[in-house]
């Protein structure tokens, strides 16, 4: 297993950079966003990040008011559909980019989440937030768009740059990675639900 992991990260190297590189372009430009907002949007991120650490403050970690039904269910939708979109763009020639937009604007959202948590509860308490809600599922969850992203543009490499004639095994292991990477986001929605949430709760009173 070891050696076929560091066969498939050496193989897809420069797939793994690239990926890489707009995950870490989506960041910082979540982050300088956030940095830039004016002092009215600056205030609404504040109450509402406020708000929410309020509500988490005053359940119990024994009789959470939390319905986990409702958030699993739309924890699922979210990573499913999300994880589908870069599926079926990435089955097409012209839909790489956009394939590259999602993974941007998935980068670009968690950096201003992180950056606004941050900015609003200090550094202390916005790290215990964020690694308590927000890393575990995330790592999970970027590990299925690494597999279905590397797929996708091997894919497109086998079809425009290579422009093979029998791609029919390539497509199919696509298809492949595509239910690989929706199980992972299942798993990921799972984890969120049921791991960080508590978590997050658990360590309420550090915040």
């Amino acid at each position: 297993m070891k050696v076929y992991l560091l066969n498939y990260v050496e193989k897809n190297i420069k797939e793994i950079i690239l990926i890489t590189l707009i995950i870490f372009i989506g960041l910082i430009i979540g982050i300088i966003y956030i940095n830039s907002l004016t002092d009215e949007n600056i205030s609404k991120v504040d109450s509402h990040v406020n708000s929410v650490v309020d509500y988490i403050k005053e359940l119990n970690c024994e009789e959470s008011k939390i319905d986990n039904t409702v958030i699993l269910f739309s924890n699922l939708k979210r990573n499913i559909l999300y994880i589908m979109l870069i599926g079926l763009f990435s089955l097409c020639i012209i839909g790489l980019p956009i394939m590259y937009l999602l993974i941007g604007f998935k980068s670009f959202s968690l950096g201003y989440t992180m950056s606004a948590i941050l900015a609003t509860l200090g550094t202390k308490s916005g790290i215990i937030f964020i690694c308590s809600s927000m890393i575990l599922h995330n790592i999970i969850y970027l590990i299925g768009i690494y597999l279905i992203s590397i797929s996708g543009i091997d894919l497109y490499k086998e079809i425009v740059v290579n422009k093979s004639e029998n791609i029919r095994l390539k497509i199919i292991s696509h298809i492949i990675f595509i239910v690989i990477s929706v199980l992972i986001s299942v798993f990921a929605a799972l984890v969120e639900t049921f791991v960080s949430n508590n978590l997050f709760i658990m360590l309420k009173d550090f915040i």
